[in-house]
């Protein structure tokens, strides 16, 4: 796992695939890096629930404290088939 010591207000962007540790009030942008034909459709979950992304191919969580910390899922599929990335963010700082 890498760790980014950062400030706060910062953004961090990371691959989905990989593990990352943020310290609260971090910006946290999972890019998922998809092909196919046809074009894959991506759908996020954050600890295996659905969420929105304004843009398919990334998800931008606001970390605000350690309890936003856990896993996302990048889920791709199309008619040839699915694959899915974990990536595990790991907040360090203090409890809401």
């Amino acid at each position: 796992m890498n760790e980014i010591p950062l400030t706060n207000d910062t953004l961090v962007q990371v691959s989905a695939g990989s593990d990352v540790r943020v310290l609260t009030h971090t910006r946290v942008n999972v890019t998922c890096e998809v092909s196919g034909v046809p074009k894959p459709t991506i759908t996020w979950l954050k600890d295996d629930k659905r969420v929105e992304s304004e843009e398919n191919d990334y998800l931008v969580l606001n970390i605000k404290n350690v309890e936003d910390a856990g896993q996302v899922t990048c889920h791709a599929k199309n008619l040839a088939g699915n694959a899915s990335l974990n990536t595990n963010i790991d907040v360090t700082g203090k409890k809401a």
